[in-house]
């Protein structure tokens, strides 16, 4: 994902030289790490790890975490 496309302003009333009036406080970007399933994933999904990093203006310092879920 381009966090910077997220944080764009997508006004067609404003000009490209102005600058962006929106910026995002706090960024989220997620990544799957890995997951598994029955016969490699063909049959239900058993399990799931996802990166998640936090960062942004408004984060004190940048920070990721790794969610496990079970199903």
């Amino acid at each position: 994902v381009d966090n910077m496309a997220l944080s764009r302003s997508t006004s067609r009333f404003s000009s490209e030289r102005e600058p962006d009036p929106f910026v995002a406080d706090v960024i989220l970007d997620t990544k799957t790490k890995s997951w598994s399933g029955i016969d490699n994933g063909s049959g239900y999904l058993q399990h799931r790890d996802v990166s998640i990093r936090v960062s942004g203006r408004r984060v004190a310092r940048q920070r990721e975490h790794l969610v496990t879920r079970r199903f």
